[in-house]
């Protein structure tokens, strides 16, 4: 390979390599300004990855779930059973021990501390699919998720290949205006 070749190889891989760091913590700040649950897991199962051959440079972002953990701010219900596309009572009590019973006010059909905290979650868990699905066929304008990772990661994946686009030519001509200038 030539001298040019391995300076154009150094110089995507250094793009890329920074790009990506700069990505996830763009990504991270994004996460950090929601009122997710679980925002501590999501920031914990974010990780991002470059790898670089000859033939292909490989920048990967990852993080559990696509970023859609079960937080009671972005589930919308058509329905509360899990068969017909909503999200069941069921899974929502695993939510609910998350969070903590402990947080709740009421559990719908006993006073506190009458019933195990298991139990206790799906009352809640049922108490709030139902509330939601309710307030859906009232309410076309449900509450919708923040855009955490499609807003930041492609106006990020738009600068990258801004950066190759324009400082790939700079880049080439200052390299080769060097290696006239030197010889090489």
């Amino acid at each position: 390979m030539s001298e040019i070749n391995q300076k154009i190889e150094a110089w995507l891989d250094q793009l890329f390599a920074q790009w990506l760091q700069e990505t996830k913590l763009k990504l991270e700040q994004s996460i950090q300004s929601t009122n997710a649950v679980d925002q501590k897991e999501l920031l914990n199962s974010l990780l991002a990855e470059f790898k670089s051959s000859p033939e292909t440079r490989l920048a990967m972002l990852s993080f559990k779930s696509y970023g859609r953990f079960l937080d009671m701010k972005i589930l919308n219900y058509a329905s509360p059973k899990k068969d017909s596309g909503g999200y069941a009572g069921d899974e929502i009590a695993g939510w609910v021990m998350r969070k903590g019973v402990s947080n709740f006010k009421k559990v719908p059909g006993y006073k506190k501390g009458e019933v195990s905290d298991y139990r206790a979650a799906q009352r809640i868990g049922w108490a709030i699919a139902l509330k939601r699905v309710q307030r859906s066929q009232n309410d076309q304008r449900a509450h919708k998720p923040k855009r955490w990772y499609n807003k930041t990661f492609y106006a990020a994946l738009s600068e990258l290949r801004e950066e190759v686009r324009f400082g790939f030519p700079d880049f080439v001509k200052q390299s080769l205006s060097q290696s006239l200038t030197h010889g090489r």
